[in-house]
């Protein structure tokens, strides 16, 4: 039986996953750039399906320039931005490139791109999701209760599909549901079929979720 949780979570993102992600040529880059470029956290999660990624780079197009590059291990397929703080308002974009110093995305113009929010937006969000994990825990909520509540804010409130989703990639502890819900997300946004989000074993409950998830997600246009 599928945790409500993930149902919940599944109907919350159905109508702004950006189906597709940012794909070109043998990667799809999901996040952060999953349904618009705005974002809370400055730390965004990195997240790809396919393609053999050996470093990650992050670039200001505002002011040209290299502000992070992140090796990475053979096996990975997502990281978390670590490097000097961002600024908010300026326009960052992700380059992932291959073990030849090579942009995996060849298209320039579809390099995932993101713009943090101005400080005065993110502290505003900060002190609700403060308030939103206060008053579940004071109800005895579970993790996935707040997790919920907060992705829950973050998209109908706010519109921030990035981070919503890496509100729930990043739980801990997460649960199986939890997890393949994530999975499944991915799979959608980049046009992938199930047995690639569950290592070839089909979930009769996560597929039904797959199911809702593919008969309502909107396309929302590459940017201009």
């Amino acid at each position: 039986m599928i945790h409500p949780l993930t149902t919940q979570l599944a109907e919350l993102f159905r109508k702004r996953v950006r189906r597709g992600g940012t794909r070109s040529g043998t990667v799809c880059v999901v996040t952060p750039d999953l349904g618009g470029k705005n974002l809370w956290s400055d730390r965004p999660l990195i997240l790809w399906q396919d393609g053999e990624v050996a470093r990650v780079q992050v670039r200001s197009i505002d002011s040209k320039t290299l502000v992070w590059d992140q090796p990475l291990s053979s096996s990975q397929t997502s990281t978390i931005y670590n490097g000097a703080p961002l600024q908010p308002g300026q326009t960052y974009e992700v380059v992932l490139l291959d073990d030849k110093g090579k942009s995996i995305v060849r298209d320039t113009a579809m390099l995932p791109q993101f713009v943090l929010l101005d400080r005065a937006k993110r502290t505003d969000i900060s002190q609700k999701l403060k308030e939103i994990e206060n008053q579940i825990t004071a109800k005895q909520g579970t993790v996935e209760d707040v997790v919920a509540a907060k992705a829950q804010y973050l998209l109908d409130q706010e519109n921030l599909v990035s981070d919503a989703f890496q509100m729930v990639y990043t739980a801990q502890p997460t649960s199986p549901e939890l997890k393949q819900m994530t999975q499944q997300i991915t799979a959608i946004a980049c046009g992938s079929d199930e047995s690639s989000a569950t290592n070839g074993k089909a979930n009769p409950g996560i597929s039904a979720l797959r199911a809702s998830l593919s008969q309502t997600v909107q396309y929302v246009a590459p940017r201009p």
